[in-house]
């Protein structure tokens, strides 16, 4: 069965991005760096919210992040951490995504 989403939560390792995966699409940026290429793909899939929740010591990257694309990709935010998400609890984990998504 194919998980369908409308939510894309951009994150920096791929650690964060399988504690996602069974929840929502997930994408390991493998940094704090978006390129105009990798924007576009994500335009082409159609998102109707994309988050980026980068690792709390990375929040400043992120907001950049958001700036240097928000004409690009439409429905742009920065969701802040407390925890890294690879860290988080389970219950740490539904909080985050209820609040978000």
């Amino acid at each position: 069965m194919k998980r369908v989403s409308d939510t894309l939560i951009l994150v920096e390792d791929q650690m964060s991005a399988l504690k996602l995966a069974p929840h929502v699409h997930s994408l390991a940026l493998l940094g704090t760096h978006l390129s105009e290429a990798k924007a576009a793909e994500i335009v082409a899939g159609g998102y109707k919210k994309v988050l980026i929740s980068l690792d709390n010591d990375a929040t400043r990257e992120a907001i950049k992040m958001q700036l240097a694309h928000r004409n690009t990709i439409k429905h742009l935010y920065v969701a802040g951490l407390g925890t890294d998400i690879k860290d988080m609890t389970q219950g740490e984990l539904n909080d985050y995504l209820s609040q978000n998504l």
